[in-house]
């Protein structure tokens, strides 16, 4: 056995149904384990040609993960998804045995696409404080979009001819 093959960290959610307090059930998330595992990005062929429609539908999203199997740790593809380096993937495959001692198991996982992104803050505050202070000196109301649109193309404006 070498001990060095699993060197990446692997959180394995499930998702569940929880009661809601009001007769009704909402899904919860919550983490069943941490295992080491081996993540290779997924290729088609080899040992992975039974997964080939998979391949040709996510490639580059798509990793294959080995682990250890662990009684405590029943991996499926049906209501777990796994986290690494802060991505989440959905489990894509059954996971199978690859040795004849039942020790170790692989399956595909699939980055799931972000539903939201966080806001940046803004680079340069000059046109914010501007506007701010055009606002107030408006006693605080703003009468139209194309108001807000027309004071900040006449700030991008100045600015281009100022440089």
């Amino acid at each position: 056995m070498r001990s060095r093959r699993f060197r990446k960290r692997i959180q394995v959610w499930q998702i569940r149904e929880v009661a809601d307090g009001f007769g009704g059930y909402k899904t919860s998330e919550y983490q069943i384990g941490i295992s080491w595992a081996e993540i290779k990005n997924f290729t088609p062929g080899g040992r992975n040609s039974q997964n080939l429609d998979i391949a040709e539908l996510y490639t580059g999203n798509a990793i294959q993960i080995e682990t250890r199997l662990r009684i405590d740790l029943p991996y499926n593809s049906i209501n777990q998804f796994i986290v690494y380096k802060g991505e989440r993937y959905k489990i894509a495959t059954d996971p199978t045995n690859v040795d004849v001692n039942n020790s170790i198991v692989t399956f595909l996982a699939i980055r799931e696409r972000p539903t939201s992104v966080g806001i940046l803050p803004a680079q340069d505050t000059q046109y914010y404080n501007e506007y701010k202070a055009f606002v107030e000196a408006d006693a605080g109301t703003i009468t139209s979009p194309i108001c807000v649109e027309t004071f900040i193309n006449d700030m991008l404006n100045r600015s281009f001819y100022l440089n």
